[in-house]
């Protein structure tokens, strides 16, 4: 009633003035965006991508770690193409002493360090594809490792991690035996939370057999 008979005094309809007045009299509340942005903010901090760029994997803050299974399957990636790598080198390295030794001219009635040419040049060539086998591990390696350099540093804080569980739960190899066999004394084999389960059992049963049924639990620290 009021805002009416003052609508009439200053001429203006009565409807304006009302709508005003509801305009002035409810405040705008403001939209808070603090929690939607923190959580933003620390997910984006705790979540990698598959395929990270640098400046994701600069910006990781040093609590992220990579989950077990990812790290073992990734532990188990490198073991193999460390063993594919092998394959190639150790081609190339008969090749290239079959190559090599071929091409020398042999002459029968002169003994090599006190053996026959053949024999040695042909031993000489299959040391050229051992070697090349033994150098496969370290290419192999090398070239998983660059493919995996945004990530490699994940990857060596897990292995540091890792190691430090092996060596206090593995075994001691002196009390080995025929029927008590060291079970993977080096955990090359563990590729899963699953695997190293089983690992850690054949360890406990491998201390029961060597202590002469000792405690379940009893390994070494």
């Amino acid at each position: 009633m009021l805002h009416t008979t003052r609508a009439r005094l200053l001429g203006l309809p009565a409807s304006i003035s009302l709508r005003q007045a509801s305009t002035q009299t409810t405040p705008t509340r403001p939209v808070s965006t603090s929690t939607t942005t923190d959580t933003s903010a620390a997910a984006s901090k705790t979540t990698l991508s598959d395929s990270p760029s640098d400046s994701e994997v600069r910006n990781i803050p040093d609590t992220t770690k990579l989950p077990w299974n990812d790290f073992l399957h990734l532990r188990k990636q490198r073991h193999r193409a460390e063993l594919v790598a092998s394959v190639p080198t150790a081609a190339l390295g008969f090749l290239s002493g079959f190559g090599y030794f071929a091409t020398l001219e042999i002459d029968p009635s002169q003994l090599v360090l006190g053996l026959d040419p053949l024999i040695v040049y042909g031993g000489a060539t299959v040391a050229c594809g051992g070697l090349g086998w033994l150098l496969g591990p370290t290419v192999g390696g090398t070239m998983w490792k660059l493919a995996h350099r945004k990530k490699q540093h994940l990857i060596e804080a897990r292995e540091r991690e890792f190691y430090e569980h092996v060596k206090r739960n593995r075994v001691d190899p002196s009390k080995q035996s025929f029927n008590n066999p060291v079970p993977d004394h080096y955990a090359e084999k563990i590729g899963s939370i699953k695997d190293y389960r089983r690992w850690l059992r054949d360890c406990r049963a491998y201390n029961r057999k060597a202590n002469w049924g000792g405690a379940k639990g009893d390994l070494k620290p």
